[in-house]
C-alpha cells in the first residue's frame, strides 16, 4: 500500500479478481483511481466502497442454487432484466 492507496497488485490480491478487472474497473471509473506514470493507484477509500459492494455479490452459480433454479435460468433472467448484476432488488425469475 503506498501513501495514497493500493497498487492495482494490491487490489486484485484483496479483492479476489483477475488484474483485468480491475485495470478495466480503472479505465472506466468504476474503481476511482489515479494513474502516475504507467501505474493506477487506487484511492484507500474508493477500494474499501468496491470491496464493501462486492461483498454482496453472488455468483451465478449461488444464485441459482439459492432459486433452486438452472444457472443458464439465472443468467437469462439477468439478461432480461429481471435479476440484478449488481445487488439492487432481485426478483424470482421464472422456470
Amino acid at each position: 500500500m503506498t501513501s495514497d492507496g493500493l497498487t492495482v497488485r494490491e487490489a486484485v490480491e484483496r479483492l479476489g479478481v483477475g488484474r483485468a478487472s480491475v485495470d478495466r474497473w480503472c479505465r472506466s471509473g468504476k474503481l476511482k483511481a489515479a494513474q502516475r506514470g504507467l501505474r493506477w493507484i487506487v484511492g484507500a477509500d474508493a477500494f474499501e466502497a468496491l470491496a464493501t459492494e462486492r461483498a454482496r455479490w453472488i455468483s451465478h452459480a449461488d444464485a441459482a442454487r439459492l432459486l433452486g433454479a438452472p444457472a443458464s435460468t439465472v443468467t437469462a433472467a439477468v439478461r432480461r432484466g429481471e435479476l440484478s448484476t449488481r445487488g439492487a432488488q432481485r426478483s424470482r425469475p421464472s422456470p
